[in-house]
């Protein structure tokens, strides 16, 4: 048999939108549920993750006490000096002048080097020293040889190696004498570095 006849409504159906009597109507009039939280906004007692966290944004010129107070430890301060996302205040200081009695080389004033342009800008100046030595030995009608050290060191600040100066040491003789004194050299450095090399071809 059809359950439904000429259109009569099935028993005890209740129209769309009404309430069925004896029961409250869940939502009624669009009104809210209970601690519902608007679109957007944060729920209570949770962080709003849209909020940077203490530890984004960091300020390059920051100090160490800053830096502390958003929540850095020292390592991890040091690590922000290396990348070079914080200033170091020892690197940024740091000059490079001449000792020598050379007007005629570069640094004869202080000159701001980063640890990135040190090498390169040493070995140079050190290179400027051996040139003019050689130059002046050769005016004077001798011979100038000379060795070059170049120091570095590791910057306690920011844990970066970086050259920290340069050598030149120049002997000059008449051309003679540095005949032998090559010799001689030659010959410390050949019993200096027995048995410390091993030369070997196969085949």
């Amino acid at each position: 048999m059809n359950i439904r006849l000429d259109n009569t409504p099935l028993y005890n159906t209740t129209p769309v939108g009404a309430t069925a009597p004896g029961r409250q109507n869940i939502r009624p009039n669009n009104t809210p549920f209970q601690n519902a939280t608007p679109v957007g906004a944060t729920a209570p007692g949770r962080p709003n993750p849209a909020e940077p966290s203490p530890k984004q944004g960091i300020n390059p010129n920051a100090t160490d006490e800053d830096l502390k107070k958003e929540g850095y430890n020292s390592s991890e301060i040091k690590d922000l000096k290396r990348t070079g996302k914080v200033r170091c205040e020892s690197c940024d200081s740091r000059r490079y002048q001449d000792k020598s009695d050379d007007g005629g080389v570069s640094f004869q004033s202080p000159t701001k080097l980063t640890p990135a342009q040190a090498a390169s800008a040493v070995a140079a100046h050190e290179n400027e020293h051996v040139t003019r030595n050689a130059a002046k030995a050769e005016r004077e009608g001798r011979v100038a040889h000379s060795t070059v050290r170049i120091f570095t060191s590791v910057c306690a600040e920011c844990n970066i190696s970086y050259v920290s100066g340069g050598e030149t040491r120049t002997v000059t003789k008449k051309k003679a004498e540095m005949n032998d004194f090559a010799e001689k050299l030659a010959k410390e450095n050949e019993e200096n570095n027995v048995g410390n090399n091993l030369d070997i071809k196969i085949g």
